[in-house]
């Protein structure tokens, strides 16, 4: 990593935002130690210069997954969703979307010291390792977006994509975090989510612990296809009941928490357990339905808690067949099968089974896959 180099293209980069203040921010980035701190504590970039690398990635990440305007000037971008263009955006508002984002973690890392044992003499030394030693704690995006605020002018999509930045996502009051959702505080389901815009990846076998975020990772994937890929999606759950609970107490709040998703949900043409939204409709039912199971088609399929789902009788098949039924006939079709595991002949352990390649995301957690299932 070249920090000077990344610093001349950071500063060439902003140098195209034309707008006041801009001198100033400049200033107040050069004076911090933006250059020269982490990205983070030990998940991504966690080393001198991380931060300013980061941000540049996110830059160009930015602008490869958005579309050039042939017709207007180099300096404006379109960005489609689901094959349609929604959005012109110039140049300036990606960079400083892109660049500034993170402008909260300016000083806000420092650097400890801990024993570390010498693998090579035996013997135990002090290594520094980075900190949190936040003086503003005004949270993350809504942090970033002050700062810039206090600067320069932002847009109202600016002010969006900066204090959103983590995911549109949020936790409401019945969750012990409740706000927008963090990655930091379970980076571990970040590769999850991500696993499931993998285009050759058909199935997700996630076999988890209890409580750690297992579910609300579930449900931000379905915001993402809510607002990005539209498509007829269900839902299964051990229990009709449960799956109503969920909609009631869960995925309605979600939906009118977040501006999205709230664009485009259809709560008068919803029912508890067949939810309407622009370009796609979300079903949930219980694994004891068995006639909910088997009717119409869907590309996205959620099994959640499977080893608490039925068996099949000598009246119906296995409520996991019956529902993988109704993808077969969509060739880019997401199967994400979740739970906690019982015993090595429960389901979600004999999904996991089936897969045989071993990547590891975390510490803790593997990913496991072949070109059509993948094991988290």
């Amino acid at each position: 990593m070249n920090i000077q180099r990344n610093i001349a293209l950071f500063e060439a980069n902003l140098a195209n935002v034309k707008r006041p203040g801009m001198d100033k921010l400049l200033e107040y980035i050069r004076k911090s130690d933006f250059y020269r701190a982490p990205a983070s504590t030990k998940y991504h970039l966690a080393c001198e210069g991380g931060l300013l690398q980061h941000s540049l990635n996110v830059l160009s990440a930015l602008r490869w997954s958005l579309r050039p305007d042939d017709d207007l000037d180099a300096s404006t971008w379109h960005y489609s969703v689901a094959a349609s263009d929604v959005e012109t955006i110039p140049d300036e508002t990606a960079i400083v979307v892109a660049l500034l984002h993170d402008i909260c973690k300016a000083n806000f890392y420092g650097v400890s010291y801990r024993n570390v044992k010498n693998e090579a003499t035996g013997k135990w030394e002090k290594a520094p390792y980075y900190t949190v030693e936040d003086k503003m704690p005004l949270g993350h995006g809504a942090k970033s977006a002050m700062i810039l605020k206090e600067y320069i002018p932002l847009t109202t999509p600016e002010m969006y994509a900066v204090w959103w930045h983590m995911g549109y996502a949020g936790l409401n009051h019945v969750d012990a975090m409740p706000g927008p959702w963090r990655n930091y505080i379970t980076p571990y389901l970040v590769g999850v989510m991500d696993e499931f815009c993998n285009y050759y990846t058909e199935e997700i076998v996630f076999v988890k612990p209890t409580q750690v975020g297992g579910t609300e990772c579930l449900f931000n994937i379905l915001g993402w296809i809510i607002s990005q890929d539209p498509s007829d999606t269900m839902f299964v759950y051990p229990s009709d009941a449960l799956a109503e609970r969920t909609s009631r107490n869960r995925i309605d709040p979600m939906c009118r928490l977040s501006a999205p998703l709230r664009e485009r949900y259809k709560p008068h043409q919803s029912q508890k357990l067949e939810m309407r939204f622009q370009g796609m409709s979300l079903y949930l039912t219980g694994a004891n339905s068995p006639s909910d199971l088997s009717s119409s088609p869907i590309k996205r399929l959620f099994l959640d808690e499977v080893d608490k789902f039925p068996g099949a009788s000598k009246k119906e098949a296995d409520p996991i067949k019956l529902a993988r039924e109704r993808t077969k006939t969509f060739r880019n079709r997401k199967i994400c099968m979740a739970s906690t595991p019982t015993l090595k002949t429960g389901h979600i352990w004999r999904a996991k089974e089936d897969a045989d390649i071993e990547k590891h995301y975390f510490p803790g957690l593997n990913l496991v896959q072949n070109n059509m299932r993948v094991y988290v």
